[in-house]
């Protein structure tokens, strides 16, 4: 995005894609089909992508450490954090009839699909 943004303020057309270099990533697809309420949509969407109760934790575990151990305790976690991907790389996937959701998705960044639908059975 910042590169984008730099061509775009140079007037330079932008000519290397972040995606060939950078792993896929799994898992990208989140099912919002049957939620009702957008902001269990949006919660469930953001959980997908940032596991924030596990962040939590591991850094409230390093509260009991003296500073200095709380500080390398800190450079250790960043010096292995997962890898963690912006929202444009993921996709959601919500019931057409929520469009309320697709745009607050769209705000967040997130990459927009509607569920498909289910062929409705004739009733014999």
């Amino acid at each position: 995005m910042i590169y984008q943004a730099c061509c775009e303020y140079l007037n330079v057309e932008t000519s290397w894609q972040a995606e060939s270099i950078l792993n896929k990533v799994e898992n990208n697809v989140i099912n919002l089909c049957e939620l009702e309420d957008i902001d269990s949509s949006i919660q469930q969407a953001l959980l997908h992508v940032y596991k924030i109760v596990a962040d939590d934790q591991t850094l409230r575990n390093t509260m009991p450490l003296t500073e200095a151990q709380r500080g390398n305790a800190f450079d250790q976690l960043r010096r292995n954090y997962p890898l963690r991907r912006e929202f444009a790389c993921y996709t959601a996937t919500i019931n057409p009839r929520q469009r309320e959701f697709s745009e607050a998705l769209h705000a967040l960044g997130f990459k927009v699909h509607d569920c498909p639908i289910k062929p409705q059975l004739a009733n014999d």
